[in-house]
């Protein structure tokens, strides 16, 4: 385990202050150590005598006192700014608590430092089941309505969907036990395409895609649904017409063996981000058969806490594909570089997260709240 020293700190021969020093390390020194418990002790820094039941210990045999030294692999501290191939943690990895704070900007094991961006800027056209935009932990976001609706009352959320994603995406909670989204500060432009129970909607989806291509404004669409193969001949124009505007999509691709040998429409798509999510036991047969070769990201299939459309005070809980697909989108609203022609920013997002994700292959044992690729990606 990797530790820097955050203050003076004496080296010593066995753990305990009474025990001989041998020597002192300099605040920022890095050094690999193994941790043991040991009795509750007291040692001093700068000066000050501090109590602490933590030693560790070095391959040569030396002691450090724990309360000098900083965990770099502990979730509770910031990432060292000079790590930069060390992982970095955008998600705990272990289920939120529903009685704590939960900030989404902390959810996510990639392979080194997002830039820090939090979404400002960004427009996200979120289509699904509509929103239940006066939840506390969304009165602070950035919540737009999209202009092929009359009203707010024309996207309520009466199915919880789409309440759920867009608190994974942009909540900007005041509350103690509220919720930050990925990337709290984007502009989340609503359009409700979905009905009720789920179900698509095609006549709506379609004036929502002509809608976004029309668009000077829309950086980023999230599509955590699927369509029959026919329906999406349907919409294909209208998605190209997106493509060629330089507007960036992500959806859904499937779930569990089914991203073996196939992928949802309009995920099937070469120029449309996928997202898939698998369980864990899936892993070795996949690490031998491989994915559907339009199938980009995954992620270990859990289920992921978020906003209630019906209930401010408690959360849902909601897994697979649909919702990983929102916190990958969430992960681009991070790190898309406004700066750059629309018509490069495909590329660049492709270019990156290629370096962001984590190659199943190369992994024996796969970990949940971790961005997998299932190859190089040929996003274009």
């Amino acid at each position: 385990m990797k530790v820097k020293t955050i203050a003076q700190l004496n080296i010593r021969s066995s753990a305990g202050t009474n025990n001989p020093r041998t020597g002192i390390l300099n605040p920022g020194f890095e050094l690999e150590v193994e941790e043991v418990n040991g009795e509750k002790v007291k040692d001093s820094v700068n000066g000050k005598e501090i109590e602490s039941s933590v030693w560790y210990k070095d391959a040569s045999g030396h002691y450090y006192w724990g309360g000098g030294v900083e965990n770099l692999r502990n979730k509770q501290q910031k990432i060292d700014s000079s790590i930069e191939d060390s992982a970095s943690h955008l998600l705990f990895n272990e289920p939120p608590n529903h009685n704590s704070f939960i900030n989404y900007g902390k959810l996510i094991n990639v392979t080194k430092r997002l830039p820090n961006g939090d979404g400002n800027s960004v427009n996200i056209a979120l289509l699904d089941t509509g929103i239940n935009r006066n939840h506390p932990d969304l009165n602070n976001s950035n919540i737009l309505l999209a202009d092929i609706h009359d009203s707010w009352s024309d996207v309520i959320d009466n199915n919880g969907h789409g309440t759920h994603l867009s608190g994974l995406i942009c909540a900007c909670s005041k509350r103690e036990s509220g919720i930050i989204g990925l990337a709290p500060n984007v502009k989340l432009t609503i359009f409700k395409v979905l009905n009720d129970d789920g179900t698509i909607n095609i006549e709506k989806i379609s004036k929502a895609l002509i809608s976004i291509s029309n668009s000077e404004v829309i950086d980023l669409v999230n599509m955590s649904f699927n369509v029959p193969e026919s329906d999406f001949n349907l919409l294909k124009d209208n998605i190209e017409a997106i493509h060629n505007k330089g507007i960036i999509m992500v959806a859904s691709a499937g779930n569990g063996t089914f991203l073996s040998n196939r992928c949802f429409y309009p995920a099937n798509t070469s120029f449309i981000f996928s997202v898939g999510s698998i369980k864990k036991e899936l892993f070795s047969s996949f690490k031998t058969s491989g994915f559907y070769k339009t199938v980009d990201y995954f992620f270990l299939d859990e289920q992921i806490k978020s906003l209630s459309h019906i209930n401010e005070n408690k959360l849902n809980e909601l897994g697979q594909c649909s919702v990983f697909t929102a916190i990958f989108c969430g992960l681009i609203a991070r790190a898309l570089p406004l700066n750059q022609l629309k018509s490069e920013r495909n590329k660049i997002i492709a270019s990156m997260f290629d370096q962001l994700a984590f190659d199943y292959k190369e992994q024996t044992n796969l970990e949940f709240k971790t961005l997998y690729k299932t190859s190089t990606n040929n996003i274009s």
